[in-house]
C-alpha cells in the first residue's frame, strides 16, 4: 500500500508494511542510515503502532508523471540506462539485493534539476517488483518515429525474457553503444551525401 504525503515542506511516498519489520536487520539499518546514491532517501517510522517506510521524493517526478503527455525519446532513454548502471553499482557496493528495487513507472523518480534518477528500495521485498510493468510502459510510450530506438527496446524486451535483470547488468549498455555507433555511421553517410549534392548543385 503506497500513498503520497507532505510534511514540513517535504514530499514523501509512504508504504504501509503489513507485518512488523525486523528493523535491526541489515537492509533496514542501511536504509535508515541513508547516503546511498541513486536510491530514494528512506526511513522506517511508526504511527499509531503501524510501520511505514517513508521516502523523500521532494524535487522529483516519477517516470509515469514525466511521460503522461509526451513520448520517451532516445536521449532520455540513454540517460535512464546509465542511471540503472550507476544504481546497480551502488547496490553491489552496499551488498543490497536487486529484487528489492521497485521498477514500476510510478516508483522510479528523476530529479528535476540534476536529472539524476532515484530508485525505491524496499528491504527484503520478495513479490513482483514491477520490472515487466516498466518494460511494458516503455513499449507503450517510446517515440515510434525513432526506428532505431523502437528496435532497441523490442530487442531488449525479448532478451529480458531469457535472462531478466541480468540483461540490464551485463549486456544492455553494450547494445546501446552499438546503436549509437550505427547512428553515427548513418549520420556520417548522410553528411557525405549532402555535401556531394551541394557540390553537384554548384557545378551545374
Amino acid at each position: 500500500e503506497t500513498e503520497y504525503v507532505r510534511n514540513c515542506n517535504c514530499n514523501y511516498e509512504r508504504i504501509h508494511l503489513k507485518n512488523k519489520p525486523e528493523e535491526k536487520r541489515y537492509q533496514y539499518c542501511i536504509l535508515n542510515r541513508g547516503g546511498i546514491r541513486y536510491l530514494l532517501p528512506g526511513s522506517l517510522r511508526y504511527i499509531n503502532g503501524e510501520a511505514y517506510l517513508y521516502y523523500d521524493i521532494s524535487s522529483t517526478q516519477n517516470v509515469k508523471q514525466l511521460f503522461e503527455l509526451k513520448k520517451i525519446g532516445r536521449d532520455w532513454f540513454r540517460d535512464f540506462l546509465w542511471g540503472i548502471k550507476k544504481m546497480l553499482g551502488e547496490l553491489d557496493r552496499f551488498l543490497l539485493e536487486e529484487q528489492s528495487i521497485i521498477w514500476s513507472p510510478a516508483h522510479v523518480f528523476q530529479d528535476l534539476e540534476s536529472n539524476d534518477f532515484s530508485f525505491l528500495y524496499v528491504p527484503y521485498y520478495k513479490e513482483d517488483n514491477g520490472l515487466w510493468e516498466l518494460m511494458d510502459y516503455f513499449i507503450e510510450r517510446i517515440d515510434y518515429e525513432d526506428d532505431a530506438l523502437v528496435n532497441f527496446v523490442y530487442a531488449a524486451y525479448e532478451q529480458m525474457k531469457n535472462v531478466g535483470l541480468e540483461y540490464f547488468r551485463k549486456h544492455i549498455h553494450d547494445a546501446w553503444e552499438n546503436l549509437e555507433r550505427e547512428a553515427e555511421k548513418r549520420k556520417e553517410k548522410q553528411d557525405v551525401l549532402m555535401t556531394t549534392v551541394k557540390e553537384n548543385d554548384k557545378t551545374e
